[in-house]
């Protein structure tokens, strides 16, 4: 699989997985609990520590930083 992708399998399905969520979290106004929900995590906390995990930053944060005013990236 690394050949294919260039990462090895557990890592690709985990960024495959945070892809959703950090998607709807850019350009939504859904509470971070339904996003959870949304993204198959039953536990906010779990959910939230595996955000913060592969983001670098919550999941509030992550919205505050690149939700989308108008079209554009609110900051970089």
């Amino acid at each position: 699989m690394v050949m294919f992708t260039g990462c090895p399998p557990t890592l690709f399905v985990r960024e495959t997985h945070m892809r959703h969520p950090a998607n709807l979290l850019r350009t939504t106004d859904l509470p971070v609990k339904i996003v959870a929900a949304q993204a198959g995590y039953e536990d906010i906390y779990y959910f939230t520590k595996c955000f913060r995990h592969h983001h670098a930053r919550p999941p509030a944060r992550y919205r505050h930083t690149h939700q989308r005013i108008g079209g554009d990236s609110a900051r970089a």
